[in-house]
């Protein structure tokens, strides 16, 4: 007759054969040393407790304890059986009681030798263990939504170094590509039509026979000075071999003029290295009269004058005075570097020249091609 008997410590029921009877048994969940009945009273009752638990619960059998443990007079008890030793083993199951194999009890009904663990106990401890690998596995796993997260993640930022090399590199192409006198850097005059293909500065087509560079030598050009000149000595080695030209500086007492007499031709070899060199050195300092400077570049005579300056405001009766003085056919361009626009353009517009605006970054781009020339 089976006994059946629960677990005071997992409360899982476990079924014996007669032989465990007056002894003792591990359970075969957590391993506890539990004490079997030995009366049939003891029996009865030990199956009416454990029988409502028995739907929901796992039922399994314990290991038998071995054979040669079996003492009498002990603690327990007369017949007490001692717990078996560890089984060995090794893997995911090893000390398992449900694995162990104790020499079997003779069975009290038939007299026939069986192992006391049974079919129940050798499905108990799998089980259980088998339920807990994929709690390990999702330890070790990432999440596939925040797999992929972290991959599209690292695809944007390569995809955005990529951008920023790509955008660095094709601007030092342009740069270097780029000259001052292509026709990427004209920008349109006041009629609306680009300028033609030949000699240009910074951008103005040189279409006069006398050709004035009047540039504003105050502080107010520090920053752009010298970009300014390095893009006059770029220009006169473009002109024609009939043009003509002189550089006129703002200074606060009056121009300093390049050549200080006559005009000079891109020929004149030994007359053009020194003048080159002295606007090379040129430094913007002081203050000086705007319109005043201006009125005087125009009374040297020159076909065409181009203005550069970098202040921030001019005088009001600019227009006016300019016009009055200009002469016939005498066309005005102006280069605003970081300053005023509405008077200078308007002077631009009315005197058939160009007007064009643009910042110190700019204008370092468009000369650095050539600035070791």
């Amino acid at each position: 007759m089976a006994i059946i008997i629960q677990c005071h410590k997992c409360s899982t029921v476990l079924e014996l054969d007669d032989g465990f009877r007056g002894g003792v048994c591990r359970c075969s969940r957590c391993g506890t040393l539990l004490q079997v009945p030995v009366e049939a009273g003891h029996v009865a009752s030990a199956s009416r407790r454990a029988s409502p638990e028995a739907g929901p619960s796992t039922t399994g059998r314990p290991a038998a304890p071995d054979s040669d443990n079996i003492t009498t007079g002990s603690g327990i008890g007369s017949g007490m059986r001692r717990p078996a030793a560890p089984p060995a083993g090794s893997g995911a199951f090893a000390g398992s009681g449900a694995f162990s194999r104790p020499p079997s009890a003779p069975d009290r009904a038939g007299g026939e030798s069986r192992s006391p663990v049974t079919h129940a106990a050798r499905a108990t401890t799998p089980v259980s263990r088998a339920a807990s690998v994929p709690h390990k596995q999702r330890w070790l796993s990432l999440d596939p939504l925040v797999f992929w997260s972290l991959v599209a993640v690292a695809l944007l930022f390569l995809v955005a170094v990529g951008l920023v090399i790509w955008q660095i590199m094709g601007q030092q192409s342009r740069r270097r590509a780029t000259s001052p006198y292509t026709s990427s850097s004209v920008h349109p005059s006041g009629n609306g039509t680009h300028a033609p293909s030949g000699p240009l500065f910074l951008g103005i087509p040189l279409t006069g026979d006398k050709i004035i560079f009047s540039l504003d030598g105050s502080s107010a050009n520090i920053n752009s000075f010298s970009y300014v000149t390095q893009g006059v000595q770029e220009a006169v080695a473009t002109l024609a071999p009939d043009q003509q030209f002189r550089v006129a500086i703002w200074r606060d007492k009056g121009l300093a003029l390049l050549p200080a007499q006559g005009w000079l031709r891109r020929s004149e070899v030994k007359a053009l290295h020194p003048i080159l060199h002295r606007l090379r050195n040129a430094m913007s300092y002081g203050s000086n009269n705007t319109l005043k400077s201006m009125l005087a570049s125009l009374a040297l005579g020159g076909n065409q004058v181009i203005f550069v300056t970098a202040k921030f405001q001019m005088p009001k009766n600019l227009v006016s005075a300019m016009e009055a003085k200009r002469s016939p056919g005498q066309r005005l361009d102006v280069i605003s570097v970081d300053g005023e626009r509405q008077e200078l353009q308007k002077l631009a517009q009315q005197c058939d020249g160009q007007f064009h605006k643009y910042t110190v970054s700019e204008l370092n781009s468009m000369t650095a091609a050539n600035a070791g020339d």
